[in-house]
């Protein structure tokens, strides 16, 4: 976590994605989350054990930074993806990713506007 705020404030965006990325993979096993942040559902965080909770929502943030990263670096498809994923754990939106995917949609939206409106000229 704190390699990805070195990279990050030095505006090495990919160097603190990979950290970021290593640190998931460190954290993954140790709750027994599925290898691919695309097969998580609600029962892999409902049936964690409680001693694990602390770890299971450093997870979830972590793969929040990984779709922040994404943004931030224009891979607006898998950003969506992973903000998509969060929101539908987490209905409450105790992790903010809510917010972060309406800004993923919106400027996937902005960048469409252009090419519609150059088609139609």
């Amino acid at each position: 976590v704190a390699l990805n705020r070195f990279y990050y404030y030095q505006h090495r965006l990919e160097d603190a994605l990979n950290a970021t990325l290593k640190a998931l993979a460190v954290i993954r096993p140790l709750i027994g989350f599925p290898e691919d942040w695309r097969d998580l559902q609600q029962s892999h965080i409902n049936d964690a054990p409680v001693d694990l909770l602390t770890q299971v929502r450093l997870y979830l943030f972590t793969l929040k930074a990984i779709g922040f990263l994404n943004m931030r670096l224009e891979y607006l498809d898998v950003s969506q993806s992973i903000f998509e994923k969060l929101v539908g754990l987490d209905s409450k939106d105790r992790i903010g990713a809510k917010g972060l995917l309406e800004l993923v949609v919106n400027r996937k939206e902005e960048l469409i506007k252009p090419q519609i409106l150059s088609n139609t000229t």
